[in-house]
């Protein structure tokens, strides 16, 4: 399968990470996005589109974490959003807390890296959700991990301050090899400007060609 990379953006926002989510299955995408951004998104990551917003808001990537079995939402998402989620095949949990999903938590269908700021009991319910084994540590000092890591069930993404013993500990409980970086001109969020799968990533356009090199390399499998 070819990997496929597109440079894209979001009402000129190159932080498309904030607004779309996705998998191996669909591309979560606000229902407000233009019709570009969805056929664009439907392209590069050979998926369906599922358009919603997360408590009433279309910054997805923030409010939402998810994986082939399950997806973890931001409280007080509404009924009517967790139905549309649930009706496409997923396990629903929301956070007690009013922590971001997509700040706390990082996942794929192997394992899930969670916010120590999490408590023990909800960490539970996540890990009976997405169907994967929960690890509660911050990486490289952060308890953002959700944000500045991008995994897929094919690479990995990284921070670039991890460590080399949490990048080696990553890459063995996500069941993955991959590569650290930068997305959008050297911004450590990487989360922030990537939006991959096994078939592709869409990157904000302010990412250098050395960086989307980088994530090829990273994300690809290659």
């Amino acid at each position: 399968m070819t990997f496929r990379i597109t440079k894209t953006h979001y009402h000129k926002n190159p932080f498309i990470g904030l607004f779309l989510k996705a998998n191996d299955q669909h591309v979560l995408v606000p229902k407000s996005a233009p019709a570009k951004i969805r056929e664009l998104a439907e392209e590069t990551l050979g998926v369906k589109a599922i358009d919603l917003f997360i408590k009433q808001s279309p910054l997805i990537g923030l409010f939402c974490v998810l994986n082939q079995t399950g997806c973890v939402l931001a409280a007080d998402a509404e009924n009517e959003e967790k139905k549309l989620l649930k009706n496409a095949g997923y396990r629903i949990h929301t956070l007690k807390s009013g922590l971001a999903p997509g700040n706390v938590l990082l996942a794929n269908n192997h394992a899930c890296f969670a916010s120590p700021k999490i408590p023990k009991k909800e960490a539970a319910s996540i890990a009976d959700v997405l169907g994967v084994e929960v690890i509660q540590q911050p990486l490289s000092g952060m308890v953002t991990l959700g944000a500045i890591n991008v995994v897929t069930d094919q690479g990995l993404f990284a921070y670039n301050e991890v460590t080399e013993v949490e990048f080696r500990q990553m890459e063995k409980t996500f069941h993955v090899r991959g590569l650290n970086g930068t997305a959008n001109s050297g911004t450590p969020f990487n989360a922030l400007g990537v939006v991959a799968n096994k078939a592709g990533a869409l990157v904000g356009d302010l990412t250098t060609g050395v960086e989307t090199q980088r994530i090829f390399e990273a994300l690809s499998g290659g």
